[in-house]
């Protein structure tokens, strides 16, 4: 009788699409996936994002959803194809809070649940020229601890109820696709070498599916969830916005555009020392070795990084008539003022019809 392959995953409301399916939990039990002889294929514990990582590296169990940023230091892992916890643009659950401008931030208290997301702030920071001191703290106490110049890393489902209670509120996809014009992959599947057969690669892309098909129900399971734990209603969402953030803000997939934002991201980590990948040189491709691949894959960035964009700038452009990618819509309307950007999109109406414009994004 095969046993189930020890799994680790975390209990953050962006995993239930991929988590809930493979227990059986607020969906139904019959699409548990399992051996021909009824034995399931996995055996699943909740924790951090930090505990996965940990766990895998030292045994403790054979698949987990690890940040990017771990899985980078163990090349010998074997990732899930077509399977991934990211964004393209705002994701609004990893967040940087602070009662003053981000010039003027002198300390961040690091949420240490994520290394993926403690790098990330500090390469966000470092491409503006900031680099303020930066201070671990316990999971979901960062926000409690911001107050003068010292600011906060606040990452989970605590972080989507932050958006209005602080002055200054930055949200890290939005931050990233704006230097980068590149999706951002917080965490992946990733197994010890050999482990995963093709029937559990195909059960974990089929869970994805599956789960995102019943985001509504996840969503309403979660916040009933949320309330009966004790949280007030205050500090919850609706179910409708929680099913919008597992439908749209999060994005559960791999294609080559993610897989371009992994290498960016562990590119720019590694070349300023935040990140240390074993034996890889500066010059080569990283490389990451998916399920069922018979060697690792290469990842290039197909693109030089994109220099930071700036609000004036590209309202000037809108202005004219220029056309403004996705990223720049988004950034636009993250940090443009509401009237100068009204003005610049009616611009190019009141333009004399030659050579005549509209401002759209690019699908």
């Amino acid at each position: 009788m095969p046993a189930p392959l020890r799994a680790c995953a975390v209990s953050f409301l962006n995993a239930w699409p991929l988590v809930q399916p493979l227990v059986g939990q607020h969906l139904s039990a019959d699409k548990v996936p399992r051996h021909p002889d009824g034995t399931p294929l996995f055996d699943l514990s909740l924790v951090l994002p930090s505990e996965c990582a940990r766990r895998l590296e030292t045994g403790e169990c054979d698949v987990a959803l690890v940040p990017v940023a771990a899985c980078a230091a163990h090349p010998e892992w074997e990732v899930v194809p077509e399977v991934g916890i990211g964004c393209r643009g705002p994701v609004h659950s990893v967040l940087l809070v602070s009662a003053v401008p981000l010039p003027q931030i002198e300390r961040i208290y690091l949420d240490a649940a994520s290394r993926t997301s403690v790098i990330l702030v500090q390469l966000l920071l470092r491409a503006q020229g900031l680099s303020p001191e930066c201070v671990h703290a316990p999971h979901r106490e960062g926000a409690g601890l911001v107050r003068g110049t010292h600011a906060a890393l606040v990452i989970g489902d605590a972080a989507m109820a932050l958006h209005d209670r602080f002055p200054h509120v930055f949200d890290l996809g939005a931050m990233w696709l704006a230097q980068t014009g590149l999706p951002f992959v917080f965490a992946v599947w990733a197994a010890r070498p050999g482990l995963l057969t093709p029937a559990h690669v195909t059960a974990l892309q089929d869970a994805r599916a599956y789960g995102l098909k019943h985001a509504e129900e996840l969503a309403h399971a979660f916040r009933e969830q949320q309330l009966q734990a004790g949280l007030p209603a205050r500090d919850l969402l609706s179910d409708n916005a929680y099913a919008n953030y597992l439908r749209r803000a999060i994005r559960y997939g791999l294609s080559t555009k993610e897989r371009e934002g992994v290498v960016e991201f562990l590119s720019r980590a590694t070349a300023t020392g935040l990140l240390t990948i074993p034996g890889h040189d500066p010059e080569d491709p990283v490389h990451i070795r998916f399920a069922g691949g018979a060697a690792p894959e290469a990842l290039v960035a197909a693109r030089r990084p994109r220099p930071p964009l700036a609000a004036d700038e590209l309202l000037a452009r809108a202005a004219a008539g220029s056309r403004l990618d996705l990223a720049e819509g988004i950034f636009l309307y993250e940090h443009a003022d509401l009237m100068a950007l009204g003005a610049a999109a009616d611009a190019p109406r009141r333009a004399p019809s030659r050579g005549r414009r509209h401002l759209h994004h690019r699908p």
